[in-house]
């Protein structure tokens, strides 16, 4: 894994803290997307020279560009490009042959994808496999040059109106190891 990646991927781990995601008006249901996408916004901002929503070809943008503290200043190329998605379906569905592609098009030294998927159940455990498979087979498809590509899984491992549960875990695309960060865990006052 390229030194900025595992820099960053260091720095999630001790510092990433993410708030209790919002319960909707009715107090049954967990919503992370928006409350998750602010903080981790904060958090990119609070450590690196970030621009958001940078200009991609295609009229796209990319969630991220970063550009380390510590590393080589070079204005022209992106540090770490980062793309993610909240919605689990959407990430099965769309994100491995649409955003993730964004990754690859900007010439950044290294990419990483932060996506939510489910495991609390049977069906979701399967889904969350499918996912990191449409990945790394996206990696080979749209690997140009030797970028090093890492994505952050944060799995929702269980949920009940009262509790919800996740696992983060760092899978390591280029060496396809798998390694667990953190774990969280929101529960009703």
């Amino acid at each position: 894994m390229h030194t900025n990646l595992t820099d960053f991927i260091s720095d999630f781990r001790v510092s990433f803290m993410p708030p209790s995601p919002y319960r909707g008006k009715s107090g049954r249901v967990w919503y992370i997307s928006k409350v998750w996408s602010d903080y981790f916004k904060g958090w990119l901002d609070a450590r690196y020279q970030t621009q958001f929503e940078k200009p991609v070809p295609v009229r796209r943008r990319l969630d991220a560009a970063l550009w380390c503290p510590n590393a080589t200043k070079d204005k022209d190329q992106i540090d770490i490009a980062i793309e993610w998605e909240w919605d689990n379906n959407k990430v099965e569905k769309q994100f491995y042959n649409g955003d993730f592609q964004k990754l690859f098009e900007v010439g950044a030294k290294c990419g990483l994808a932060v996506v939510q998927t489910h495991k609390h159940s049977k069906s979701g455990m399967t889904q969350a496999e499918r996912i990191i498979t449409n990945l790394r087979g996206s990696l080979r498809s749209f690997r140009s040059a030797k970028e090093s590509i890492a994505v952050i899984e944060i799995s929702r491992v269980f949920c009940t109106q009262k509790r919800i549960d996740f696992v983060c875990t760092v899978h390591d695309l280029d060496l396809s190891s798998v390694e667990e960060i953190a774990r969280w865990s929101f529960s009703e006052l």
